[in-house]
């Protein structure tokens, strides 16, 4: 989302269960009620390597203007989610705006910025559906490689 208040970056979790991680572990938990669990890769890890990729892309943007922002939906219980730095925000979807709308008022990009990023961003939008599969296909390997259990 560009917005005059910075770059804001969404890594959209779609799990159910109760989430447990920490900012700094390679690997979160989702577990069940019936005692199962799942581990997956650290979404703060995962936006980061987002943020990373934009902050190198768009180079006059200041550091302070990107927002990593780990988005759960209302299906999960966010249980003991430990951030040790400012760097992300963890939240469930149905408490995002109230969490960044304190956020919005400060004026980091001006409006011409914004326009500027966005007529640079777009054309890395327009992916054939060969080059989304084939993306999904790498993160789905290197997944399995991190998490050989699964």
């Amino acid at each position: 989302m560009l917005h005059t208040s910075g770059i804001y970056v969404f890594e959209s979790k779609n799990y159910s269960g109760w989430i447990f991680g920490n900012e700094a572990d390679k690997q979160w938990t989702q577990s069940f009620r019936s005692g199962h669990k799942e581990r997956f890769y650290n979404p703060c890890m995962q936006n980061i390597s987002h943020v990373w990729h934009l902050e190198e892309f768009l180079r006059s943007v200041p550091l302070k203007a990107f927002h990593s922002v780990i988005v759960f939906s209302e299906r999960c219980e966010l249980r003991k989610i430990m951030l040790t730095s400012d760097r992300h925000i963890v939240v469930k979807r149905n408490r995002l705006r109230n969490t960044i709308a304190p956020m919005l008022s400060q004026a980091l990009l001006t409006t011409e910025e914004i326009d500027a990023f966005h007529k640079k961003l777009y054309p890395q939008t327009q992916l054939s559906e060969e080059q989304k599969q084939a993306h999904i296909q790498r993160v789905t390997a290197m997944q399995q490689k991190n998490n050989p259990h699964r």
